[in-house]
């Protein structure tokens, strides 16, 4: 599914000040490789296929946002349920 670069934009820098803000020694599972914050920061920058991936799901979580001007899903504090 195509996106406007925008939305793609808007979604790269999202990801990549979330990933700013971890500690340096946290580690991300995707499928069956574990990237460390920095090395997921580059693969975001370079738009490689591990941060394709990245951008495409957060895309996928800020459409709700674009389309109803809802927060995507994001809060503050803790969920239940």
């Amino acid at each position: 599914m195509e996106y406007s670069v925008q939305l793609k934009n808007k979604a790269k820098k999202r990801i990549l000040k979330r990933l700013q803000s971890l500690s340096d020694g946290i580690c991300i599972a995707l499928g069956s490789r574990i990237f460390d914050r920095d090395t997921l920061i580059r693969h975001v920058r370079k738009e490689s296929e591990v941060g394709k991936l990245m951008i495409r799901i957060e895309t996928e979580f800020l459409r709700p946002e674009i389309v109803d001007g809802s927060d995507g899903g994001a809060t503050t504090g803790s969920r239940s349920g």
